[in-house]
């Protein structure tokens, strides 16, 4: 009978921003998966005791006669690796390259001593037996939130289902997970460029040119007048210098400067891409990295509103009031 193997692995891109509560359901999740395993565990001992009496029956032999002590045979395969050990901890990585380790996040988060650090990840790991659960976020490799659960295919398939479930009402939505896939290349590949632009929209916006030929202008005037006899030796002597380029006075420089209007939409432009090259790293909610989910979720809930305001009021408003002829 052919059967499909769903994955039990899976990594979930950030930017995470797990807040006690949070972490406390994490908890919770893990312990109950833990009873599941332990029950799990004692189904497949029941099932591994059912077939080792059936095989001695069909050598001729009994239980009592191969281990005259009783249930030793349970005890004896309760022991064997597929069903022996059972463990559980919290990781906690620190700067520096430190540690800190515990058994749930709500023991971690009575700790004292580190009430001033900022965490950088975690890996929670528990085992009953060979089957095994594995959720990590290392925010100094990967924004990614790693899952991972191992054994009985079938068991693990449902327990693996019950962690997705768990990240998936907290995953991150798809814009704010491009939004951190886009910080690199917009550090590195596009912020040159916006620096080299506004170099060359201040250089344009500040120059300086010459002002109006006095000669040139006293010959449209002629020209609007007309040229009789009176003024012909004048129009000669104007036609004269403009073919030379005379001037009888030095002509005057004209600054131009930028607008109000038009430095206000290129600050605008410059806080929007900046705030572009700033999305959230992610952030975990124990001890000071309490504060940071806090600020990050603010910076979110702000750009969300803001940068796409920017944009269109700095950009498109503009353009479509251009293009309907309410805008010179």
């Amino acid at each position: 009978m052919a059967m499909i193997r769903y994955p039990t692995s899976s990594e979930v891109p950030g930017p995470w921003l797990f807040d006690p509560t949070n972490l406390k359901e994490l908890d919770a999740l893990l312990d109950e998966s833990v009873e599941s395993m332990r029950q799990k565990r004692e189904e497949l001992i029941d099932a591994e005791l059912q077939r080792e009496r059936e095989q001695l029956t069909e050598n001729g032999r009994s239980e009592e006669e191969m281990y005259p002590k009783g249930n030793e045979l349970r005890s004896i395969i309760s022991q064997r690796y597929s069903f022996a050990g059972e463990s559980r901890k919290i990781t906690v990585y620190l700067s520096g390259g430190r540690t800190v380790r515990g058994t749930t996040f709500r023991e971690l988060m009575a700790l004292g001593h580190v009430h001033n650090e900022v965490p950088r990840g975690f890996v929670l790991n528990a085992n009953v037996g060979s089957m095994a659960v594995e959720v990590g976020l290392r925010l100094w490799q990967s924004s990614d939130l790693e899952i991972r659960v191992s054994g009985n295919q079938q068991f693990a398939e449902e327990l693996f289902g019950k962690f997705q479930n768990w990240a998936s009402e907290l995953q991150p939505r798809r814009w704010q997970q491009w939004w951190l896939k886009m910080q690199t290349p917009l550090r590195f590949g596009l912020a040159p460029m916006l620096i080299v632009c506004l170099l060359g929209f201040l250089v344009v916006s500040f120059r300086s040119e010459a002002g109006p030929s006095p000669v040139r202008q006293e010959a449209i005037a002629l020209a609007k007048q007309g040229v009789n006899q009176a003024n012909e030796s004048k129009a000669i002597q104007l036609l004269l210098s403009l073919e030379v380029g005379y001037e009888p006075a030095p002509i005057v420089t004209i600054g131009h400067r930028p607008t109000l209007r038009f430095l206000l939409r290129l600050m605008l432009l410059v806080a929007f891409w900046i705030g572009l090259m700033l999305p959230p790293n992610g952030a975990i909610g124990l001890w000071l990295g309490k504060n940071s989910v806090l600020w990050q979720r603010r910076w979110i809930q702000f750009a969300s509103v803001s940068l796409p305001g920017v944009l269109i009021g700095s950009i498109v408003v503009p353009v479509l009031l251009r293009l309907i002829g309410l805008q010179n």
